[in-house]
Parts: C-alpha cells; structure tokens; sequence
C-alpha cells in the first residue's frame, strides 16, 4: 500500500513539472532561414527570417527557437528598395524525404508484387527493384516539397512579402 501512495505522489510531482516546463514556450513558431542579396554589394547575407512589414525586413542570426523565447538575439533591419533578391526556405527536407522513401518503398513492392508476367511467379528481386524505384522516386520528391522555398524579389503590396509575411517569426 505505502508503494502504491508512493508511486501516485511521484507521478503527480512528474506531471506538474511537465506543466511547468510547458507554460515557459508561449508561442509555436517556426523558424525559416533566409539569404539577402543587396543591391550594390556582392556579400551574400544569411540568417532567420524574424520581422516583415510594407518597407522592411529584418533578420537575426540566431538559429534557436530557444533563444527567440528568451529574448537573447540581435536582429539587422533592411530596406526592401535595398534587397535585390530573397531566399527563404525551412530545414524540413528530412521528414518529407523519410516519409517519402517509407511511402514509396512500399507502394512500389505493392505494385512489384502484383506484376504476373504469364506463368512466372514474381520473384523478390522484381519487388525489390520496384520498391527501390519507388522509394527513390517519392523521397525526391519528398525533400523537395519538405523544403518549402521562397525565391524573388519583395516589392510592396506583392504576393512574395505576404508570403514572408506568413512566415516570420513576430507577425
């Protein structure tokens, strides 16, 4: 009986810290890296995409969501008549290529396993090479929508800076 009142005590001091730890990130954003090219110069600027209005972008060069919440970055505002052309995309490649690979693999050995050329049984080597063709059809296909790029130039009032818009960090 006294494990059992234990065991119940530490479970609710484990699900009030959890709690706690949970209260501390206020906000669920994303971060999405970003390259300027400014007009004039040749230096290539990178960094996180973290403000976007009518005239201006600013960046910082912190890459941590952690740092965002704690307020521990520098950000650099620039001019949109300055900026000869924007980058921006996010680091998510990897799950669209993982999914992609898993899905397609199996779709593929499906499709492999389901070709009867006549009387011939199909052998695992036929379903291993439709899955393989598969995988590596649907992970390309998967890195590149998991990226989610942004390429051109911002103008005011345009398509490209309601899309930065959407994807800053302070909106």
């Amino acid at each position: 009986m006294k494990k059992i009142i234990l065991l119940i005590i530490i479970l609710i001091v484990q699900l009030h810290l959890q709690a706690q730890n949970q209260e501390k990130i206020t906000e669920d954003f994303k971060i999405y890296q970003v390259k300027l090219w400014i007009k004039g110069t040749t230096s290539l600027i990178k960094g996180v995409l973290y403000s976007v209005d009518d005239s201006t972008l600013t960046i910082s060069k912190s890459s941590s969501k952690y740092d965002y919440i704690d307020g521990n970055y520098t950000t650099t505002v620039y001019r949109l008549d300055q900026i000869l052309e924007v980058t921006s995309s996010r680091n998510g490649g990897g799950t669209g290529l993982i999914l992609g690979l898993v899905g397609g693999g199996v779709i593929g050995g499906v499709i492999g396993k389901g070709k009867n050329y006549g009387f011939h049984q199909t052998t695992n080597r036929k379903i291993a090479r439709y899955a393989t063709i598969g995988g590596f059809v649907s992970g390309t296909l998967g890195l590149i929508i998991g990226r989610k790029w942004i390429r051109g130039v911002p103008e005011p009032n345009s398509k490209m800076l309601w899309k930065l818009k959407r994807r800053a960090i302070k909106r």
